[in-house]
């Protein structure tokens, strides 16, 4: 499924006025029943995903520059929890969910004060982002666009399609494990946070004869 979402996207940028998505190349498929693989690399995994499946190795989704985990922090988190999170590791895996079909209500008086506050999964609603001045419309069309692709061309429900804001290497030719020679100066310095991208875990194909 994965690599005939991606496949699609290579065509798609071909049509004229095409706004692209990046999304996710994959690498390599390992079998649930690819024995000699899991028995060399099971212990790698955490104690409670060591059983055999079906693994996927893809390209990873960058997360956002420093720079912009920053700003988010003094933007939208609490005044009391601004210090901590600021030097919080946690947050260096920042990747920004994008709801365009819903908005941030502001805390209610009388509230209690958040407790929690990360730049994991990142929620951003449309009230933020016009309050940002980031162009929606390009991101309406963005998404308008790759659920289309899907849905005409490629042909799958894309159900519980997720579109998050990571980061894309400026040096975009590298690819797949060469990403591991990369400084840390360069993860967090050298990459452009306008790439778009999206999971699609649960997308199945789809009859076109309704």
């Amino acid at each position: 499924m994965h690599k005939k979402i991606e496949e699609g996207f290579d065509k798609g940028r071909s049509v004229e006025n095409f706004t692209p998505a990046n999304v996710p190349r994959p690498y390599l498929f390992i079998g649930a029943d690819n024995r000699v693989w899991w028995e060399t690399n099971a212990h790698r995994f955490p104690n409670d995903s060591q059983t055999p499946a079906n693994l996927l190795l893809s390209e990873r989704i960058m997360p956002m520059p420093k720079l912009i985990r920053d700003a988010l922090i003094a933007l939208y988190c609490p005044a009391h929890l601004k210090e901590a999170q600021s030097t919080n590791s946690f947050n260096k895996a920042c990747l920004v969910r994008v709801y365009l079909g819903k908005k941030k209500n502001p805390p209610q008086h009388g509230s209690r004060p958040a407790t929690f506050f990360t730049l994991r999964n990142f929620p951003l609603h449309l009230n933020q982002m016009t309050d940002l001045g980031l162009d929606v419309e390009n991101f309406a069309r963005s998404v308008a666009d790759a659920l289309a692709l899907m849905h005409w061309i490629i042909q799958v429900d894309a159900r519980d399609v997720e579109f998050v804001l990571g980061s894309t290497p400026i040096e975009s030719h590298f690819r797949g494990p060469s990403y591991s020679a990369h400084s840390k100066a360069a993860e967090e310095y050298q990459h452009d946070p306008r790439g778009k991208r999206f999971d699609f875990l649960q997308a199945e194909n789809s009859a076109m004869d309704a």
